[in-house]
C-alpha cells in the first residue's frame, strides 16, 4: 500500500528543526556583520592557510645618478620606483568545529519535547556564539598597536589617536566605523544612571555612542584595565565549503553564506535525538598594525565590587564603592578627579563627580544624576 499524499515523516521534521537553528544563529550573527560591514564571507577551501597582513615601505621622495621621483624628481630622468611589500602573517589554516548533543528518550518523556529538545538546542546555539567571539578576541589580542592612559575615557581617545597616526603613516585610511571594545566592568561606573541605549548583539553590548566615542562593544571577553580599537574593514570573514562536505555524505542544512550547518536526526542505537552542529564562520583581523591595545586603571574584581553595601566597600576604598556606581576604580577615579578644574560643577563628567565624592567620603548613590551629586557635595 503506497504512503498517504502529503504524510509528514520524521526526516521533514528533523530538516525542519536544522533549518529552525540555522535561522536563529543567522539572525544573531547579521547584525553584528552589518555592524562590522562584512557583506561579503569569504569561503576557503579545507586545509588553505589563512593570514594577517602587514604592509611595510615608504614612497620614494630621492634621486640618484639612475633615477629620480616625486619631489626629487629631475626633468626626464627615470622616475625611481616606490617599494611596498605585504608580509603574510600565517594564523592557522581555516577550521570548521564540530559539536553533537543527544537528548534521551526519558529526557524527552520526563521534560516534554520543547524543554528537552528545543531549549537545549538553544543554549547550544548560544554557547556555540560565545565561542565564536573567544576566538575572534584571541586574534585581536595578537595587535601590535598600543597606547596607554589614565582612565577609561582617556584610553578611548588615546587608542582612536594612536590608530589615526598609524593609518596616517602607512599611507592608508578607512571609510569604515572604528570599533571600540571594552570590558563591561570597566564601562559600568559610567553607564550608572546614564540615558544610553544598548543593543544585544552576539552576546555582547552594543552601544552607538559612548563617552564621546561610537559604536563601541562590552564584553567580559575582554580583560579589565584595556580597551581594543580597530577600524571595522579591518575584519573579514571565512567559511568553509559545506558543498565539498556533502560530497563526503555529511549533509548538513545551511545558507547560501555557510556560516553554520546543522543536522537533526534520531539515534535509535542510544534511543535519543541528536543534533549535530558544525561551525564554519571565522571572524578574523587582517592588518595586525591596525589593532591599537590599550591599557589603563584597573576595575576592580566582581567578588569586590559584589561586596559593596550602602555606600561603602568591606575592603575599604582601594576595592570600589557601590554608591558609585558599583566595580569603580577609585584609584583611575582619583586620577580622572585631579585633571578636572578645582570645583565641581555641571561641566564636570559623572564620573568626575563621583571620583570626588569617594575621594571626600560623600555618601551618593549611582542612581542621582549630576544635579543631585552636586546637590550632595553642596551638603557636605
Amino acid at each position: 500500500m503506497p504512503a498517504p499524499a502529503n504524510q509528514i515523516k520524521s526526516e521533514d521534521i528533523d530538516a525542519s528543526l536544522s533549518q529552525e537553528f540555522v535561522r536563529n544563529f543567522n539572525h544573531d550573527a547579521d547584525r553584528l556583520m552589518e555592524i562590522l560591514g562584512l557583506f561579503d564571507v569569504e569561503r576557503r577551501h579545507a586545509g588553505r592557510a589563512l593570514f594577517m597582513y602587514e604592509v611595510t615601505g615608504e614612497l620614494n621622495d630621492e634621486a640618484t645618478d639612475e633615477s629620480s621621483s616625486g619631489r626629487a624628481y629631475k626633468e626626464g630622468d627615470l622616475v625611481a620606483l616606490s617599494n611596498f611589500k605585504v608580509n603574510k602573517v600565517p594564523i592557522g589554516e581555516l577550521k570548521a568545529y564540530p559539536y553533537r548533543k543527544q537528548t534521551t528518550y526519558q529526557a524527552i518523556l520526563d521534560d516534554g519535547y520543547e524543554a528537552a529538545v528545543i531549549k537545549t538546542d538553544n543554549r547550544l546555539r548560544s554557547q556555540i556564539r560565545s565561542a565564536q567571539i573567544v576566538d575572534f578576541f584571541e586574534f585581536l589580542q595578537k595587535g601590535t598597536g598600543t597606547a596607554s592612559a589614565s582612565g577609561l575615557q582617556s584610553a578611548l581617545a588615546f587608542a582612536d589617536a594612536t590608530l589615526q597616526d598609524t593609518l596616517e603613516e602607512k599611507h592608508d585610511e578607512t571609510d569604515s566605523n572604528i570599533l571600540h571594545f571594552v570590558n563591561r566592568m570597566d564601562a559600568a561606573v559610567y553607564l550608572a544612571g546614564a540615558e544610553i541605549t544598548m543593543q544585544s548583539l552576539f552576546g555582547m553590548t552594543y552601544l552607538e555612542n559612548f563617552m564621546g566615542v561610537s559604536h563601541v562593544f562590552l564584553t567580559n571577553k575582554i580583560p579589565a584595565g584595556k580597551i581594543v580599537v580597530t577600524p571595522a574593514d579591518n575584519v573579514r570573514a571565512f567559511t568553509v565549503d559545506f558543498s565539498e562536505l556533502a560530497r563526503g555524505g555529511l549533509v548538513y542544512q545551511t545558507e547560501a553564506r555557510g556560516l553554520i550547518g546543522v543536522a537533526h536526526k534520531g539515534a535509535y542505537d542510544h534511543v535519543s535525538a541528536e543534533t549535530n552542529v558544525l561551525v564554519g564562520l571565522q571572524l578574523v583581523p587582517e592588518v595586525l598594525d591596525f589593532i591599537v591595545i590599550a591599557t589603563f586603571g584597573k576595575a576592580p574584581d566582581k567578588e569586590g565590587a559584589g561586596e559593596s553595601t550602602g555606600g561603602e566597600s568591606s575592603g575599604g576604598k582601594d576595592t570600589g564603592d557601590e554608591g558609585a556606581g558599583g566595580g569603580v576604580d577609585t584609584q583611575a577615579l582619583g586620577q580622572d578627579a585631579n585633571s578636572a578644574p578645582d570645583t565641581p560643577s555641571m561641566e564636570w563628567t559623572k564620573a568626575e563627580l563621583t571620583a570626588y565624592c569617594v575621594a571626600n567620603d560623600i555618601a551618593i548613590d549611582e542612581s542621582m544624576t549630576k544635579a543631585q551629586i552636586l546637590d550632595a557635595i553642596a551638603g557636605n
